[in-house]
Formats: structure tokens, sequence, C-alpha cells
């Protein structure tokens, strides 16, 4: 941010900030004393630039209707250099206006996202079934401030969101009508709707000299938010501003808003129009596809299917892109591999498709279909997945022209991946090397971008059949086809570099990639489960040290459990898997036997019969209880070696590239 100096001749920062501009030109002009100051500030005030009341009445002037006073609105408030020696701010008012979508000005430390996940945890304050129907992301605004400055920090979020709860009061709200946050979240935290984390407010950096900008340029506010650790004095805050809030989290400033009747504006529904829809379901695919925020993903969804059930999808949305609307839970449901719900959730899709009075096309027929059978995987109903599709396999042996070539290659390579894990009980299916043929010839025609996906798929059935040399040339081709080559946020690299950890693992050679072993990798929230296939094909590696097969084990348990994944979470099985892992590398009984029982009441529940049914005798199989003692360094051995035991179960689960 540059110096007070710097600006001194910016007409631009006169208007933003002209107490402070004309204060630094009279000392640079040598114009000192109160008439110097009380005649520029005369000729300003007269010319239209935004001095405060509060800052005329202290020069005793009085324009009456020559002057009219400023609304500040919400009030950003930024650290500047130094000036005298004496530390500085700068006041910058943020305002919001309702846009097309969400924007801002490039240089403004947050982003719209950021804003979004913070006006729903607001919005949190509002009763249950209320929220439900709370859809902010159908909402836009563009959020633009008065400083052309890169700022960089936490320290505007609150703000930023404060000032499109202004604006879609139509900035009539007097609470709002200029207000100050000395209030920040921690570093790095990225609010969502969810209530699984606390989120605290502390106290911003420079607070005092912040207030004294807040002061110098607007006088008297309406209203300052404080954080409980905050050391401004409380008689300075309830001198310079009517209302005072100290708030120690989000949720009690959720709370607050609340009680004053600020959420009211921004929190009422209205019936959808094709606009909003199309922003919703943008945003969606942007959070699941580019973000990988699965569960902010979900969170959407299911708020767009209750908003589109009540109050409802306006008069220009299709019956067609209506049914879509109530669709969008099904992937991230698969994604987060949660039992039962993710097929139920794909099978009214299916339903609600086939009895649509007004005929449902090919398209969206395929498409749901497809949806039903990835649903099936997260059951490991691997001949239920297949049943569903070998139908549409055979529609379109006899008709190519029914649904394009993207849905083609998703049934393809779908069926392919089925047959691939569980095959008939006469022996190997050998019709899935052939699906993956047709597939990937057809792909490499129609959207090449895609081709990485599909080979991977292909790379991962390789690998369970043991066919190995095939799998690493179509390994190599899938990361000679990658778009993208950097490690953050790439979960197609993510997946591959899973796929040659095992392929050496499988070799009996030790592989890592320490790219993929760095902190900075995944972000918070982001779908990570890539990451933990990675940590545990490693952990599995034939001659990997104890302590070192331990920890990668342990890092793995981390990724599948990030953020609790819900109780019916198949995550919850390669948790308990990982951690019995790690449990016998450090030879620890009682962890093992803690893992172990872990693992057991999982699988006891109903929701889990898929699973139980498809491991089969391997849990009990697993030892109840072992000798730290005993020496199993030799690798997998005879009865009662819990590393047998495990590896054999590792060895059946088709998500670590396993087969029946």
């Amino acid at each position: 941010m540059k110096s007070l100096q710097a600006r001194v001749r910016d007409e631009s920062w006169l208007r933003s900030n002209p107490v402070a501009i004309l204060k630094m030109r009279l000392r640079q002009e040598g114009s000192a004393g109160l008439g110097a100051e009380r005649k520029s500030a005369r000729v300003l005030a007269r010319a239209g630039y935004p001095l405060s009341a509060h800052y005329l009445d202290n020069l005793g002037l009085d324009l009456g209707v020559d002057h009219m006073p400023r609304r500040h609105g919400v009030v950003g408030l930024v650290l500047g250099a130094e000036t005298g020696g004496q530390p500085f701010a700068w006041a910058d008012r943020l305002r919001a206006e309702p846009d097309l979508r969400w924007r801002g000005r490039a240089g403004l430390p947050f982003e719209p996202l950021d804003l979004l996940g913070v006006l729903l945890r607001l919005l949190g304050a509002r009763a249950g079934d209320e929220l439900l129907r709370h859809l902010p992301e159908a909402k836009a605004f563009a959020i633009v401030d008065e400083i052309d400055e890169e700022i960089a920090g936490p320290s505007m979020t609150i703000a930023g969101a404060l000032a499109v709860l202004d604006a879609a009061s139509g900035h009539a709200r007097p609470e709002l009508a200029a207000v100050a946050s000395f209030v920040q979240l921690e570093p790095g935290v990225q609010p969502s709707g969810a209530t699984d984390q606390q989120l605290n407010l502390k106290r911003v950096e420079g607070e005092a000299t912040k207030l004294a900008a807040f002061q110098r340029e607007c006088g008297r506010g309406s209203l300052c938010l404080v954080a409980k650790d905050s050391l401004l004095e409380a008689k300075e805050l309830h001198r310079s501003f009517e209302r005072v809030w100290v708030v120690e989290d989000l949720d009690r400033l959720g709370g607050r808003l609340e009680a004053a009747g600020l959420l009211e504006d921004f929190a009422r529904p209205a019936p959808l129009s094709r606009q909003e829809l199309d922003r919703v379901e943008a945003l969606i695919g942007r959070l699941r596809k580019d973000e990988f925020l699965v569960r902010r993903a979900l969170d959407l969804a299911l708020r767009l299917e209750a908003a589109a059930r009540e109050p409802g999808l306006g008069p220009d949305i299709s019956a067609a892109r209506g049914r879509r609307a109530l669709a969008h839970a099904t992937q991230p449901l698969r994604f987060d591999a949660v039992l039962g719900d993710a097929v139920a959730a794909a099978g009214g899709v299916v339903e609600r498709a086939r009895a649509a009075p007004d005929l449902a096309s090919h398209a969206e027929l395929c498409a749901a279909s497809i949806e039903l059978a990835t649903a099936h995987y997260v059951e490991y109903d691997f001949e239920r997945m297949a049943a569903e599709l070998r139908p549409w396999k055979q529609r379109l042996d006899e008709d190519p022209h029914l649904v394009d070539a993207d849905l083609r290659v998703r049934v393809l390579g779908n069926l392919g991946r089925a047959l691939a894990v569980h095959a008939p009980t006469a022996g190997e299916d050998p019709t899935w090397p052939v699906l993956f043929a047709e597939a990937l010839a057809l792909q490499a025609i129609t959207d090449p971008s895609k081709l990485t996906l599909t080979r991977g798929f292909l790379v991962g059935a390789l690998l369970a059949a043991g066919q190995l040399d095939a799998a690493e040339r179509e390994l190599s081709r899938a990361e000679a086809e990658l778009s993208r080559t950097d490690y953050a946020g790439n979960l197609s690299l993510w997946f591959l570099r899973f796929d040659r950890a095992d392929l050496a693992r499988r070799r009996g050679e030790l592989w890592d990639d320490p790219e993929m072993e760095r902190e900075d990798v995944v972000r918070a929230g982001q779908f990570g489960r890539a990451m933990g296939y990675y940590f545990q094909a490693t952990a599995r590696q034939v001659g990997r040290e104890r302590g070192d097969a331990a920890e990668r084990f342990e890092r793995a348990a981390a990724f599948f459990g990030e953020g609790r994944p819900p109780v019916n979470s198949g995550q919850w099985v390669f948790v308990h898997l990982c951690r019995l892992g790690a449990a016998e590398r450090r030879r620890d009984p009682k962890a093992w036997r803690a893992s172990r029982a872990d693992l057991e009441a999982f699988l006891a529940e109903d929701f889990a019969a898929g699973i139980r049914r498809w491991y089969g005798e391997l849990v009990p199989a697993l030892p109840t209880d072992f000798q730290a003692q005993l020496d199993f360094d030799g690798g997998p051995g005879g009865s009662g070696d819990p590393a047998a035991a495990l590896e054999a179960l590792f060895a059946r689960d088709p998500y670590f590239l396993g087969r029946g």
C-alpha cells in the first residue's frame, strides 16, 4: 500500500479519504492553522467532496443545504505505510449491487465464494426449516471499493458480507449506514453452510489505527463489530458508534444480525428464475469439478432441491430443467461414498425421468441410468451396476444415434469398470478390455480432453487383473494426456500417482512422489480421497520401513476421515483399514483391537450390508489380538499373521484396486 504522501495529488483518493489528503496537502504547502484548513474544507465540501459532518462540525463549519451528509455504508479499513513515523490506515468504502454474476475488483482480499460461505453460515441463525429454503447462490452481487490497490489478508471478508446485506436491503437500513468491522476469521478458513466447525472471530491487526481512520473520515458510525479479544476501549467505541456488538464467532454474529432483522431482505425466498437457476447450477459444477469441494456442492444441491419444491421454479423453466434441478445431489453423495443415500437419490432421478409426463429424452434417461449404476459401485453391488448398463449398451449398439458420444463413452466405461471388478462365476470376463478400448477410441475422436479419466479407469482395471506391463503402458499414456502437471488441486494427477504407487507395490518395488507429500497439495475442504489412496499404496509396498509405513497409513486415514464424513459414508471403512495398517506396522495391540472393533461395528450397520457381503469372511478372519513381540518382518505369513489377514482385505477392496 502506497504512503499518504504518494497519494496526496490523487483525485480518487481525495474523494475516498478527503480529510487525510486535505491535511497532508496543507502540511506540504506550509498552510498550517485552523483558518487555512476551514477555507480548504469549505471549498471541497461545496465541490461535492464527501467530508463527514463530524469533521465539518469540529471545524465549526455549517454549510446548510450546500452539503448533504454522505451515507458511508460498510467501510473497509486498510493499514497503509506509516506517516511521520506514526501508523496510518485508509478508509475504503465497500459497495455491493445486484449483478448477473458474483464478482469483485481483482485487488480485493476475498473471493465471491468466501462471501457466500460467510453468508450461508450467518443464515444458519434462522430456523432449520427456513435455512433449507435459502439459496443465496441464486443471487449475485458485484462488490466494488474506492481504493485501487492490491489488498491482502482476511480482515475485510466480514465487511464484504455486510456490504452484500446492505445491498439486499436497498442501502436503506439505518444500522448499516456507517459500519466498521474490527473482526476477522483465522487466515485460511473458508466458511460454508456446514456447522461442524466453530468459526471464531478475532481482532484485526492495527485495530486502534483503523478506528482512528474511521473516526477521521466518517465521524460517528452506526454499528461496529469487535472481537472478544479486542484491545479497544469500550468507552471510546460507544463514543464513536451508535451500536457496538462484541461477537465471539460467526454463528453469534448471525444471531445478532437475525435479531436486528438484517438477514431478512437477503434471505427472503422467491421462485427461481431461469437465470438464477443457471447461476446456482454453474456454481455446483464449479464446486464439484473445479474446486473439488464436494460437501459444499452437496449442501448447495440439497438446498436447490428444497428451493425447487418451495418456493418453486419460475414459469420460464421447463419441466425437464426442473427435473435436472432435483438431480444435483447424486454425484456429491457418490463422491462422499454415502451408503444408502447415493442409491436412493440416483434412483429418484431415474423414477422421475421414467414417469415424466412430457416424456423424457433418451439422453435424460440414459444419464439417469448411469448415475444409478455408479451409485451401485458405492454399495459394492457390481452385478446391479452391470445390470443397469447392459440394456443401454445393447440399445446403443443397435442405434448409436440415440444419445451423444459423451453418454455412449460413459456407458461403455462404467460397464467396463463393473465387469473388471466382479467377473462372472465361470472366470474372467473377456469383454471389459473391449469395452474400454471402444470407449477410448470414441473419446479420442469426440472429446480428447476427457481421455485421462477413462484411461485412468482402464489402468485401475489392468492393475487389479495383474496385467502390469499393459497397465504401465496405459498409465504412461494417461500421464502424457494430462492437461495440467502442477499438483495443487489436480485430482486427475493425484489418481495417476496412486496408480503409479500401486504398480510399484505389485512389482515389489519402493516408489513415492515427494510432490504428493507436501502439506499444501490439498486445501481445506477439498476432495482428497485420491491422496488417501496414494498413501495407503505406498504404505503397503514391500520393504517399506515399518515406522514410515505406519505414518503413511496414518496420513491415508486422515485424508479419508477429513472433515468427518457422514456416519454412513463408506470412507469410514478406509479409515478403519488404514488405522489397522498403522497399528500392525507399529505392533500396537491396543490400537489394533480398537480399529478392528470400529470396522466390525461399522460393517454391522444395515447401510453397510453391501460391503459386508463383498468382504465375506475376510473381516472375521482378522486376528482379534496379536502379541507385539511376534516378528512379521518377513512379510505376510501363515495363520494368525495380522499383516496377511489385513492385506487380504485391501486386496479385495475395489477402491484400492482389488477385485472379487
